[in-house]
């Protein structure tokens, strides 16, 4: 029995870095996954859950340049900053730029916040 097989390098090379790639990209988002997971926990063991904001704020960006692939895992909640820092008291300084202060804030400025954020959560009355 006799027979010929003929193989195209070329299209077996472009399945290769196709499969490498999706390899790559697999591996990434197995990586963003245990990022996010291991943030999560951590949350939680620090009880910094409140209306899920920072627990469910996390955002994956992949970048790719030319031979380089960039993963970013990063919570996009507003008060994640503060969170992450902490916060200087007025008595408990702290390596940080966020602070509280001894003064009350302006009520005008608070308004517009709690109607925003809080109104019919059950926390702000109506």
């Amino acid at each position: 029995m006799r027979f010929s097989v003929d193989v195209d390098s070329k299209a077996v090379a472009e399945q290769i870095e196709d499969r490498i790639e999706a390899g790559i990209s697999d591996a990434q988002d197995e990586i963003a996954r245990g990022i996010e997971d291991t943030a999560q926990r951590h949350i939680r063991t620090e009880g910094a859950v409140f209306r899920y904001q920072l627990i469910e704020g996390f955002e994956t960006a992949t970048l790719n340049f030319g031979s380089k692939n960039v993963l970013s895992v990063r919570n996009v909640a507003p008060h994640a900053p503060a969170q992450e820092r902490g916060v200087s008291g007025t008595e408990t300084k702290r390596d940080t730029p966020y602070s509280y202060t001894d003064t009350k804030p302006p009520v005008e400025d608070l308004v517009p916040w709690v109607k925003a954020h809080l109104v019919g959560t059950g926390f702000a009355p109506d």
